[in-house]
């Protein structure tokens, strides 16, 4: 139950007793469900009948069912009918008093005095019909149903074959051997179990009585039909071969569970569902809609799974909501229903989708269309005439605009000449909008029709605003009433809506609205911005309401406004810039460029660049950043169009001025870049034009533009025929992109090359800087590279810094290590490249500190010999270290970049420089770097290299100086020394002192400190780390290494298990590290080896608990420890957890792990007993995966029901693909496909029937994904 609203699968026998139905209310609900077994079970020719509408002369029948063919499907444990051919009888009781009543009806009393006197009973005594007799002489069965539950049906239905068999032999008729066998009996718990497995559409009255309400935007199909045609019958509906097919379709029960209608507004799509879903005989059963679809999404989890098998009509349904739509309704719905989506269409939603059955409908065709405008002049008692063919030309197929000019113009009696043009188009829009033009005065009739179209150009401008009407006005009355130019006529505009809505012609849902048919928002659009014949309201609707224009060109482009109309209001819109511009107005411009640059340069991009031009480099900083994106966004666009060169000229160079003033986003610089590649881009322009633009860049006076064509290098001179942004079909409406050939290809690059090596050679470091960088990365590549080129930077290369000749270095040496055939073939290239290399070998100190401390990989190297790479590379430092003692003028530059990231080895550097300094020379530089800038490695890696020279003298430095005035430094360097006990006591008292940080404890860990020292030291030293709060991981690792050292005392192993048990809570409560997880799970185990297992679940129960937690370490620890024979005692501490709100959380965890097989089944289904959320919490652990079930989930659908929430949590499970698969999802389906029907042979019925279900859902799934993969073998 849910807020006080039970569910029908919570629907029990009590509940039908409590709903207190009478007679003739409990016999329709009887019927309602055998009719629902009728459609689901049995051959369509099996009859229903019942129940009459007086008591009177009914033959003690309220209802008969008769069946005439074998069933669809054979009788299952709940069925209310039978199988046998004939007529099955029903007796239907509702109250307490049911007994009473049935044998009164059937003559006890009589039956009773003739017990008692021997009289024969006078005709005149109450007693069974004569046809009733009859029918049970010839065999038929007879069912009494009760509302209420009931216990003694077996002795109640014996007294009834004994008064039964008294009355036939009192009438003369042959009394059956096994009569007994044709009487049956129904309680109201037989008919919730029913109700509850079946899920059956309920009457919304007998949904009342029930408490199982319905979403108040839920509407049967009656009250949908009074909805559709409010006030006033249908008009005629006509059909078309368009509409048949669809009709056929939803006529039957589609293949597809989900079907979408789509179409653009005022086209019918609303009535054709409804006539199609309306011809079959449980339309009133089954059908539902809503036209509130956001509403809907709120209530589809807790209303469809009690709703039944229905199908479900979802109107105003939009692309962008049609994905979750979809995966609430089949995560929620029963499998056998169907949703029908019914909205407009755009370009999202005719993209076909293998769920999907996409049924577009388009106009109506002129032979039904003109049925339905002769209908109208006939019920207007008007005989169809010559103005049939200028409606059916002006209505263009769009059936509400073809009846609502009939009716006028069948009343009005004149005609509207023929023709399509805007003054026709607004006459027979004006009888649209208001009506026939007798029934007021003309200009009374011609001012509401205007006031009337303004009001919906106002809901044009606003559809998107998801507000009522009433306030929209409220927030945007005075701008919207000036944008239409209505000042003095608001309150006019403002409840000119309601009679629009009457007329249908403007619809209204979840604080949307939009104009219906289509043609009349066209026609609106057209009247007012195009100034012929009515007024321009283009440059007020920018002035006023700049805001609502995007909407409103969205409008246009939906319903096919003529594009010369977007145009001129385009026109509007730069005019309006430029005169913004003049004026200085900030805020103006902005706001043109945020809701409307990218609509209006789309269809005037001329005008678009050229009014950009306007914008002064000044005017471009003051704006907004966002501003500028969406300026640059804009000009982007235009140099992808078909322009003039001057044009595209005049829009780069705006761009590139927005670029230089500050860095745009990556898409903007992205595609800038990419206007002065060679080959497919998107991009009209040649290249050989485009490079004249990107050359006067990069030769500029000015240094920003430079800096600009350098920092482009990067792409241009790579191997990229394409930039990331290339689409070949975006922006492509003007044709497609030209293509280069080879040639011009690799001579593009080689111009690349030539503007490359110009700036490498720049004053402005920066600018030389950013070419220098992108020569030394794309050097390898290398694709329109000459020897000339190679002959150029020969000569440049002597003047870069070392890090840019180290870059370029390794490119030389990648080409001559990988292309050495290719060399082979090309001696000059050759040559060229290895002249270079001399240029560019490590000369100076600093060039060989670079060469090799900014590189993993310093010396040559054999892969297979790590070993050999290791020596090789020591002796390279020391060598290095030994010249940069020799020239110590460069000692505190060198300790300055040493400390950059860039020199990623200089730990290992540090270390050979700390072994070859025997005179401690550099000691002072290092202490002075150490305590002015903060860094502390440097110096830590020099002591661990004096430590490998010279123990003595590093151990005395650490035990004064650094414990004095360098603690953090003394702590990393000695935690990386090699281990005894006197260098214990140091970090010991180093680690007191607060300098023992994660990382100095994880290198003291996997040097096995702890191991070296006296154990009842190191046990007091572990106790002080655990009450300091410092190092949990590290901690329980050292008692792990202590606990398996060989001085180890047994007296002391209690304390270290007390130790442990605290240092694994302490962790993991923290992310416990992935290189300490195995010692996690090894101190687990050895806890609960020593019989400490309960808080070793705790810790478990933790780590599942808390998200940021590793999840792996907790799923790996369970592994292990079920292995070790502890799931008896897990599951004592783990059972608890999973009723916890987070245990549904971490339950899939467990099922990972398959818990359930390490225990006994017995012991758990104790512990679940009648409890549901017990129930609930073990079904979350099963892995339904072999073809028996396991007797743990056949007991819990045994004794919990086929249907409801246990049930539906283990139809997950069968669903869920716990542990991925190579095979993919398809191939898990189909294996579970198998399982499933293996499933569905169980002696149990409630097994059997979820199975069945389960079976069902798999096949659709299956079906689906095979077409997706077909659908993707056909188009990819």
């Amino acid at each position: 139950m849910v807020g006080g609203t039970m569910n029908l699968s919570d629907i029990d026998g009590e509940t039908i007793a409590r709903a207190e139905f009478k007679d003739k209310q409990f016999e329709r609900f009887v019927r309602e469900l055998l009719d629902h077994e009728r459609r689901e079970r049995h051959d369509p020719s099996a009859m229903l009948e019942g129940p009459g509408e007086r008591y009177v002369g009914d033959g003690q029948r309220d209802l008969v069912f008769t069946v005439v063919a074998p069933p669809r499907s054979p009788r299952g444990f709940d069925a209310l009918t039978w199988d046998d051919l004939g007529e099955t009888w029903y007796s239907c009781k509702g109250g307490s008093g049911w007994a009473k009543a049935i044998k009164d009806e059937l003559g006890h009393a009589a039956y009773r005095a003739f017990r008692k006197t021997n009289q024969i009973p006078s005709e005149k005594v109450r007693q069974p019909s004569r046809v009733l007799l009859e029918h049970l002489a010839a065999g038929g069965r007879y069912v009494f149903v009760i509302s209420q539950p009931s216990q003694g049906s077996r002795e109640f239905l014996a007294v009834i074959c004994e008064l039964m068999r008294f009355w036939l032999d009192r009438a003369g008729a042959r009394v059956p051997d096994r009569l007994g066998e044709q009487f049956a009996f129904l309680d109201a718990n037989r008919l919730a179990d029913f109700i509850r497995h079946e899920r059956p559409l309920l009457h919304t009255d007998t949904r009342c009585l029930f408490n199982v309400a319905e979403p108040t935007c839920i509407e049967s199909r009656a009250e949908w039909r009074r909805e559709m045609v409010p006030g006033r019958r249908p008009p005629e509906f006509e059909s078309d071969e368009a509409r048949d097919h669809i009709i056929a379709i939803l006529g039957r029960d589609f293949d597809k569970q989900i079907v979408r209608v789509i179409g653009p507004p005022g086209v019918g799509k609303t009535r054709v569902v409804y006539e199609a879903l309306s011809r079959g005989p449980d339309a009133e059963a089954r059908v539902r809609y809503c036209r509130e679809p956001d509403a809907l999404f709120d209530h589809m989890r807790v209303w469809l799974p009690q709703a039944g098998k229905l199908t479900l009509v979802v109107d105003e349904v939009r692309s962008i909501d049609v994905r979750e739509m979809i995966s609430k309704f089949r995560s929620h719905a029963d499998r056998q229903s169907r949703l029908v989506l019914v909205g407009t269409s755009d370009a999202e939603a005719t993209r076909e989708h293998p769920d999907i059955a996409l049924l577009p409908l388009a106009t109506l065709a002129p032979a039904a269309t003109r049925a339905i405008v002769e209908a109208e002049f006939l019920r207007a008692g008007v005989e169809p005439d010559d103005r049939i063919a200028t409606i059916l030309t002006l209505a263009e197929g769009y059936p509400l605009f073809a009846v609502k000019l009939a009716e006028a113009l069948a009343i009005d009696g004149d005609a509207i000449a023929a023709g399509r043009d805007e003054t026709n188009s607004w006459l027979a829009a004006m009888r649209v909008l208001v009506g026939p033009r007798a029934r007021c005065p003309d200009p009374e009739w011609r001012r509401e029709a205007d006031i009337r179209g303004r009001c919906l150009l106002v809901a044009i401008l606003t559809r998107e605003q998801r507000i009522s009407w009433e306030e929209l006005w409220e927030t945007q009355g005075p701008a919207l009433t000036k944008a239409v130019d209505g000042e003095g006529e608001e309150k006019a505009l403002r409840h000119a809506a309601k009679h629009c809505i009457e007329r249908e012609i403007l619809r209204e849902f979840s604080g949307r609205r939009y104009v219906s048919p289509a043609n009349l928002a066209r026609i609106i659009i057209n009247h007012y911005l195009s100034g012929l014949p009515g007024p321009d309201l283009g440059p007020k609707i920018l002035r006023y309401a700049p805001d609502f224009v995007p909407e409103l060109v969205s409008v246009a482009k939906e319903v096919h406004v003529e594009s010369d109309i977007l145009r001129r209001f385009a026109s509007m819109v730069w005019t309006r810039f430029s005169e913004l511009v003049r004026d200085g107005d900030l805020g103006g411009l902005q706001a043109i460029l945020s809701t409307q640059s990218r609509w209006a340069s789309e269809e005037d991009p001329s005008r678009a660049a050229r009014a950009a031009a306007e914008l002064s480099q000044p005017f471009l900083r003051e704006l907004d950043p966002s501003a500028r994106r969406d300026c640059a966004l804009m000009l982007l666009h235009v140099t992808r169009r078909k322009v003039d060169f001057e044009v595209f000229r005049v829009a780069e160079g705006v761009l590139a001025s927005i670029l230089i003033i500050g860095k745009a986003n990556d898409y903007i610089q992205d595609g800038w870049e990419s206007l002065w590649l060679a080959t497919l881009n998107p991009t009209h322009q040649a290249w050989s034009s485009r490079f004249e633009l990107f050359e006067a860049h990069a030769r500029s006076s000015v240094v920003d533009e430079r800096l600009l064509a350098a920092r482009a290098l990067g792409r241009l001179l790579g191997d990229e025929r394409h930039g990331p942004m290339y689409d070949p079909n975006a922006d492509s409406r003007d044709g497609e992109w030209p293509k280069s050939s080879i040639g011009e290809y690799v001579e593009a690059k080689a111009s690349c090359w030539d503007i490359a090596l110009e700036l490498a050679d720049d004053a402005i470091p920066d600018v030389a800087g950013e070419a220098r960088a992108a020569i030394g990365e794309q050097f390898r590549d290398g694709v329109g590279l000459w020897i000339r080129h190679i002959e150029r930077l020969i000569d440049l290369v002597p003047g870069w810094t070392s890090e840019q000749r180290q870059r370029l270095f390794k490119a030389v040496h990648a080409i001559q290590r990988i292309h050495t055939d290719k060399l082979e073939q090309w001696p000059h290239m050759a040559a060229a490249l290895a002249r270079l290399e001399v240029v560019l070998q490590p000369k100076s100190l600093w060039d060989q500190l670079v060469a090799r401390v900014a590189t993993l990989y310093p010396a040559p190297w054999d892969p297979s010999d790590l070993q050999r790479r290791v020596e090789l590379a020591a002796e390279l430092d020391r060598e290095l270290a030994r010249r940069l003692l020799s020239e110590r003028d460069h000692v505190d530059e060198a300790l300055r970049w040493l400390s950059t990231k860039v020199a990623v080895r200089a730990w290992y550097f540090m270390i050979e420089l700390g072994r070859v300094d025997s005179e401690r020379r550099i000691l002072p530089n290092l202490k002075a770097h150490a305590l002015a800038t903060g860094e502390e490695r440097l110096l830590a890696a020099y002591l661990v290299g004096w430590s490998r020279a010279d123990e003595a003298g590093a151990d005395a430095w650490v035990a004064g100086e650094g414990l004095r005035e360098y603690g953090s430094i003394a702590a990393i360097a000695l935690s990386a020394f090699a281990p005894c006990e006197y260098r214990f006591v140091l970090l010991e008292k180093l680690v007191e002192a607060g300098f023992g940080r994660a990382e100095i404890m994880r290198s003291f860990t996997e040097r096995r400190w702890i191991t070296r020292v006296e154990p009842g030291h190191a046990l007091e030293f572990l106790a002080s780390l655990f009450d300091a709060g410092q190092a949990p991981t590290a901690g329980f690792e050292m008692v792990l290494q202590l606990w398996s050292s060989p001085t180890m005392e047994d007296r002391l192993r209690p304390a270290a298990l007390d130790l442990l048990e605290r240092f694994l809570a302490q962790s993991t409560a923290q992310r416990v590290p992935l290189i300490a997880q195995p010692a996690w799970i090894e101190a687990a185990k050895l806890l609960a080896g020593m019989g400490r297992l309960g808080p070793v679940a705790d810790q478990l129960v933790s780590l599942l608990r808390i998200r940021s937690a590793s999840l792996d370490l907790a799923e790996q620890a369970l592994r292990e420890l079920l292995a070790g024979g502890f799931a008896k005692g897990l599951w004592k501490w783990l059972r608890d957890a999973l009723l916890d709100p987070e245990g549904e959380g971490f339950s899939h965890h467990l099922a990972r792990v398959d818990l359930l097989r390490h225990l006994d089944p017995e012991e758990v289904l104790a512990w679940v007993g009648d409890d549901r959320s017990r129930a609930q919490a073990v079904a979350r652990l099963v892995r339904p995966y072999q073809d028996e079930l396991g007797s743990i989930p056949e007991v819990l659908l045994n004794r919990f029901g086929s249907v409801g929430n246990v049930a539906e949590v283990l139809r997950k499970r069968a669903l869920t693909q716990i542990v991925p698969d190579l095979g993919g999802t398809l191939a898990f389906e189909r294996e579970q496909l198998g399982h499933a029907r293996a499933w569905t042979q169980s002696e149990t019925p409630e097994v059997r029937a979820w199975a069945r279900r389960l079976v069902e859902e798999l096949r659709e799934s299956i079906e689906v994904r095979d077409a997706a993969i077909q659908f993707e073998r056909r188009y990819a």
